[in-house]
């Protein structure tokens, strides 16, 4: 959390008035790059999760099928409780690909806003105050 805090700080401020248009360049480059690092972060999750999901499936016919067969109290628990110990598995794989991609959307969300607030400040920059060239 607090390593989020800091990137989040250091590379998404909340004005760039006193930024040089250099700065504001280099710093949209880093904001564009962190954007797409965490959507990288997100894909390779995803195809470790669909990886591990296509084993998962061998893994769980196999348990159906001890399951299906199992003769006597402890073997039938055992085979039920390995079940339940995959669904757990595949649960929190789908918490953490939900995770990877919610930081991703966000961070790009926060680029987003971050680039429009440069470029207002680049135009006023630009044109500046609408008073010097006449009234409206």
């Amino acid at each position: 959390v607090e390593e989020t805090k800091r990137i989040f700080e250091t590379y998404y401020p909340e004005e760039y008035t006193d930024w040089s248009g250099t700065e504001i360049a280099e710093l949209s480059a880093t904001q564009w790059q962190i954007s797409r690092s965490a959507f990288q972060d997100t894909l390779l999750i995803q195809s470790k999760i669909v990886e591990s999901v296509h084993d998962d499936t061998g893994l769980l016919t196999d348990l159906i099928a001890k399951s299906q067969s199992a003769t006597g109290n402890l073997s039938v628990m055992q085979a039920g409780n390995q079940i339940m110990a995959l669904d757990a598995k595949q649960t929190m794989q789908l918490q953490e690909m939900l995770a990877t991609q919610y930081r991703a959307e966000s961070l790009e969300r926060t680029r987003i806003i971050a680039a429009q607030e440069q470029a207002e400040v680049q135009h006023v920059r630009f044109v500046g105050v609408a008073s010097a060239y006449g009234t409206r």
